[in-house]
């Protein structure tokens, strides 16, 4: 099983997620975030050419929000109503939100509006079934108000003695402030923080599955005491680390890492490299083959080797540095299309294993191959520069 490291590097707390064999998996900064927040907010602006509104969620603090996202859409300067907070301000870009309001958890996501338990498609059929079966069995809280997403980490709950309990807590929780929110808010006075979602460690630690980790260390006293409140820890191995001969970014590395992923060349075992530019429009992914003999660099079995290593390495960096939007991926060029088309397959079985939506698109006839990943938060580079 893995293990979470949480520390201060280069002055900004980070996670790191290693997994059983040492290797990285995920890393992510933890900063003050207002994602997940719900707001008492007034219209100030309606552009409908650009099928948007902007509000207001504090006297100096804009949103935008997207037409689409107000129930009906029907709307006018000067009405106050709760707003979700639903991405954070990037460099020029306001905070984005939506009024269509839920609470994320360890393990559900409530939605106010509409009814019905959905399941995570991300479990198999067998586990998702069983959760239904014994959520709509049982007597102990009323799921019908609401409507429920449950999510992955669900799971874990049904191993062993099968105890569900935390799952009903973080309902139970959550439909109180559903009822609030339903009953309540809108008596609220303007810019009034209706709800604060899990900014910090806790909430970066939540989206993880849990079945990513079993050990959780810190060196921070706060976190460390923060973390042990929380359920989502409770059966983690939880530890405080207090060594003052060693640094926990020197124990596990962590500087070096983190200036891996902050650099654009990524170097491969067989001599060859990637060259990463992050740029407005989109990603742009260079597999070189390195400094090597002409003849070696020029035989297909070494471009072969070279494309294979870089196209899982390519999936890898995507997830790490959490690239979305476009991506193109120039390859080094293979006269042969049946292994062009072994290659693809390779890329896209590699893609397949990202949490988030990413889809493999085509090669161009200029032998440019087309990645398209969806956008769920700021990517390393960014997060790193703006935390």
């Amino acid at each position: 099983m893995g293990k979470i490291v949480i520390t201060k590097l280069r002055d900004t707390d980070m996670l790191f997620l290693f997994d059983g064999n040492h290797e990285l998996m995920h890393i992510k900064c933890i900063n003050a975030s207002i994602v997940g927040n719900i707001y008492m907010g007034k219209i100030t602006e309606i552009n409908r050419a650009m099928n948007c509104a902007f509000a207001l969620i504090a006297k100096k603090t804009k949103v935008f929000l997207p037409l689409s996202e107000i129930p009906g859409g029907q709307i006018k300067c000067g009405d106050e109503l709760p707003i979700r907070i639903t991405a954070d301000a990037i460099k020029t870009k306001r905070p984005q939100g939506s009024a269509y309001l839920n609470l994320a958890g360890e393990y559900c996501v409530m939605h106010l509006d509409g009814h019905g338990i959905n399941i995570s498609k991300k479990l198999p059929e067998y586990t998702a079934n069983r959760l239904i079966t014994i959520l709509r069995e049982q007597k102990e809280i009323d799921l019908t108000p609401f409507r429920w997403m449950i999510r992955t980490n669900s799971a874990s709950l049904l191993e062993g003695e099968e105890d569900l309990s935390p799952l009903y807590d973080e309902i139970r929780r959550f439909s109180r402030i559903g009822e609030f929110l339903r009953n309540e808010a809108q008596s609220r006075t303007l810019y009034t923080v209706l709800y604060e979602g899990s900014a910090g460690a806790g909430g970066v630690i939540r989206d993880i599955p849990s079945e990513d980790y079993d050990d959780i260390i810190t060196d921070n006293p706060e976190v460390y005491d923060t973390l042990t409140t929380l359920d989502l820890c409770r059966n983690k191995r939880l530890r405080l680390y207090t060594e003052e001969g060693v640094s926990l970014k020197n124990l596990y590395n962590l500087e070096t890492h983190l200036g891996r992923l902050l650099d654009k060349k990524v170097y491969l075992h067989s001599g060859g490299y990637l060259v990463i530019e992050q740029t407005e429009a989109m990603n742009v992914i260079d597999v070189n083959s390195g400094k090597t003999d002409g003849r070696r660099r020029d035989s297909a079995n070494f471009i072969r080797k070279v494309n294979t290593e870089a196209a899982i390495e390519v999936a890898r960096q995507l997830k790490l540095r959490n690239l979305s939007g476009i991506i193109m991926v120039d390859f080094i060029n293979m006269k042969d299309r049946e292994e062009e088309k072994a290659l693809l397959e390779l890329l896209g079985a590699e893609l397949k294993k990202d949490r988030v939506a990413t889809n493999l698109v085509d090669m161009t006839p200029l032998g440019i191959v087309e990645i398209t990943r969806r956008k769920v938060d700021l990517s390393l580079a960014e997060e790193f520069s703006f935390s």
